[in-house]
């Protein structure tokens, strides 16, 4: 129970971990799934790649472009999962986003937090005390003092599901190269569209715990695997040589119910890798 008097039965609640886990799991395996089911390894005749359209979805965890990455690969999939997971991902976090008006959350959930991250990126600038616990109390009030973003008085879910067509709109077109060609191009927009709303929801739901998750592309190593974590696979990356690849984060529980960074963070939900 988080501490504040009596406003406290009022507020969202910590949710338990199989709970966190499930929601977490059935998105990143969507994700998967709809590569899996509209994409190939093979290219399909007729369509030239266009490195300006596949830099839309480029990652800072990969050693490359696209358009210089994906012509080498023999798994085609792996690589398109990782950008369509990271591109969703970041959309639906208030970090790891430099482009906020590509957030698929409402807009009071991502100017405050984005404003913090420069000062937690600088260095030489000492954190206030009780930050990350102030942090935490903002983003359950905020989410509960907000209309619910489904309600008819909020214009977000408008916005959100506009730039969730371009969105799923560009990444088909990007990709299009690699499309399993049996489907319209209208099924596989309107599949993507389908989830990213699940994603957006999923976003929101996160953002209102009081618990601080991150998702995680790199760097797990020093962090505690929770009990119940679902592990996913026993593949190990080779960053080196790029054998394997991260195409799924892990999410680790970086903060308490009370905004208290813990100090070693509790892996919720290992990351997926793959070969390529």
């Amino acid at each position: 129970m988080m501490g504040g008097g009596g406003i406290d039965k009022y507020l969202p609640q910590s949710a338990d971990d199989g709970t966190v886990q499930t929601k977490v799991l059935t998105t990143l395996e969507q994700l998967e799934l709809h590569v899996e089911n509209f994409y190939q390894n093979s290219s399909s005749a007729g369509f030239k790649v266009s490195d300006a359209e596949l830099a839309k979805f480029d990652s800072p965890h990969l050693p490359g472009p696209p358009a210089s990455l994906l012509p080498n690969s023999k798994s085609k999939t792996a690589l398109i999962k990782h950008y369509l997971t990271h591109f969703v991902v970041s959309s639906i976090t208030t970090t790891g986003n430099n482009n906020p008006g590509q957030s698929l959350l409402p807009p009071e959930f991502v100017l405050l937090p984005n404003t913090a991250a420069a000062q937690l990126s600088n260095a030489d600038q000492a954190l206030k005390p009780g930050f990350y616990e102030c942090l935490s109390r903002w983003r359950v009030l905020t989410a509960f003092l907000l209309p619910p973003p489904a309600s008819s008085s909020s214009s977000y879910q408008t916005q959100r599901d506009v730039l969730i067509n371009s969105s799923a709109t560009a990444f088909s077109r990007a990709f299009a190269p690699w499309k399993v060609a049996k489907y319209a191009d209208e099924d596989r927009v309107r599949s993507l569209c389908e989830i990213m709303k699940s994603a957006a929801e999923l976003g929101v739901w996160l953002f209102a715990q009081p618990c601080t998750y991150e998702f995680r592309w790199a760097g797990l190593e020093d962090e505690k695997v929770g009990v119940g974590a679902q592990k996913r696979t026993t593949t190990t990356m080779t960053t080196t040589t790029m054998t394997t690849m991260v195409i799924a984060p892990a999410l680790v529980k970086v903060g308490d119910e009370r905004g208290r960074r813990l100090g070693e963070g509790q892996v919720m939900v290992e990351w997926v890798t793959q070969r390529v």
